[in-house]
């Protein structure tokens, strides 16, 4: 039997084929979540962790207890709350894999 190594691009189109786009359903945070890109850290034969690059389409509670869409906010803000907020619920997505825990690298926002 040939082992055939997956490059990262082929890795990253893999996921987005199995997982498609992901619905986040949290008391404060409402909307989809597409995969763009997929890295595995790698050293040698043990993998380490991963890198997720994302599209975020939805709706973030504010202070005042009304949705709002996520333009509506500071682009730093959002991707510092997205990324404490997010990253064990894609860490549980990503796990069949082989990516035990997730770091979100890069946001993009979609209206």
């Amino acid at each position: 039997m040939v082992h055939k190594e997956v490059s990262t691009r082929m890795y990253g189109k893999l996921v987005r084929q199995i997982l498609g786009e992901v619905k986040i359903n949290k008391p404060e945070i409402k909307g989809v979540v597409t995969f763009n890109r997929v890295k595995r850290n790698e050293q040698g034969f043990r993998i380490y962790g991963g890198e997720v690059d994302i599209t975020f389409k939805g709706e973030i509670l504010s202070s005042s207890g009304n949705f709002y869409d996520v333009n509506r906010y500071r682009p730093v803000k959002i991707r510092k709350y997205l990324r404490r907020n997010l990253e064990k619920t894609l860490s549980m997505y990503i796990r069949p894999f082989g990516i035990s825990r997730v770091q979100i690298k890069n946001i993009k926002f979609e209206s």
